[in-house]
């Protein structure tokens, strides 16, 4: 929801779960040709900040992730 909150605010208007492209993106740009695929862990936001969360390149997805909420709370 925050990423689509985010997206939506700064003027990016997207398809959600688009059923006609391959895969099923969770958002799409159709006129631009991109799709996104959020990670579920990243998408439901489990646990993604804590030990637990990931379990390859822990350290990179912490920090990433933690500046993407930065960014989303401005």
């Amino acid at each position: 929801m925050a990423l689509a909150k985010a997206m939506w605010n700064n003027v990016l208007r997207y398809r959600k779960q688009c059923g006609d492209i391959f895969g099923k993106p969770d958002f799409c740009f159709k006129g631009k040709k991109i799709a996104i695929f959020c990670d579920s862990k990243f998408w439901h936001g489990k646990k993604f900040l804590e030990d637990e969360g990931f379990k390859k390149n822990s350290d990179f997805w912490k920090k990433k992730l933690r500046e993407i909420l930065r960014e989303i709370k401005r």
